[in-house]
């Protein structure tokens, strides 16, 4: 968890990379940081926390805690999901549930448990995120499939057979995030795999070893060896930036014109410069 808020201190600014070469994003503040267990980043450029005991906070642009939720059940926070909505969904897997709160961290479904809800269409949720019409996106382990579940009427309103496109034997889901009307899954072993609003896969972008992903405009993020990809979604056109020398991070969020790292130790922002200025 953040305790404490530090001063802005700007030391720096990055360049374009020349020559092929990957820029080095320079921090320009540092925030001391209990490991988090899950992050995410509003439209409004705040940071939310969820840690191993369930607790979610949320942070302003300079890193001040805004407000801080905790939950009557302990559980840890697998995946938050903020950017989309003005919502806050956050799933548990250890509980098979999840939690919805207004972007103030007042709740608006405390705990939703996906097997009390659904409990013949549902098996093991490993998955699980908010979709644009506030139906849930899940990964059905039980079975395999991708299902969309809608907690109005509780019921499966779609699902898709994923046998035919992941190795049953050698897959490790780790992240998914619905953006412009597209579905994207990482697995660790194969890719992030893209599938369009009713569940159909498209096609599967090569890179391992990811375990988060994000948007800025039409490109794609990422923290893969030690360096910041960024991929156009329709163009494929790659990006590189290196990470700040010593920083080990795998999740990283771009906000405008910064990029926040997370490692277990702190929060590292970085200024960044968007493609196209």
């Amino acid at each position: 968890m953040i305790r404490f808020s530090l001063l802005w201190v700007v030391i720096s600014f990055c360049c374009q990379a020349q020559n092929g070469q990957a820029q080095e994003l320079s921090p320009f503040k540092r925030i001391p940081l209990g490991s988090p267990v899950a992050v995410s980043v509003n439209q409004y450029g705040n940071i939310v926390v969820g840690d191993a005991k369930g607790a979610i906070t949320l942070y302003d642009t300079l890193g001040s805690v805004i407000q801080r939720y905790a939950p009557a059940c302990v559980a840890p926070v697998t995946l938050l999901e903020t950017w989309q909505t003005l919502k806050v969904f956050a799933f548990h897997r250890e509980m098979q549930s999840y939690t919805l709160l207004d972007r103030f961290l007042t709740p608006i479904v405390e705990q939703s448990v996906f097997t009390e809800a659904a409990e013949v269409q549902i098996g093991y949720v490993r998955l699980a995120t908010l979709a644009n019409d506030s139906q849930v996106w899940i990964f059905d382990d039980a079975d395999f499939s991708l299902k969309k579940y809608n907690p109005i009427n509780r019921q499966i309103s779609l699902r898709s057979s994923l046998g035919l496109i992941l190795d049953a034997a050698n897959y490790q889901l780790e992240f998914i995030r619905e953006y412009q009307n597209m579905l994207f899954i990482v697995d660790r072993n194969a890719g992030i795999l893209v599938f369009d609003n009713l569940g159909n896969f498209k096609r599967k972008i090569a890179v391992k070893g990811a375990t988060f992903f994000g948007f800025t405009d039409n490109e794609l993020y990422l923290v893969a060896e030690n360096k910041l990809l960024l991929m156009h979604l329709y163009t494929q056109q790659k990006r590189v930036l290196a990470l700040p020398s010593g920083l080990s991070a795998t999740e990283a969020a771009i906000v405008g014109s910064t990029v926040v790292f997370f490692s277990k130790k702190e929060i590292v922002f970085c200024s960044y410069l968007p493609a196209g200025r």
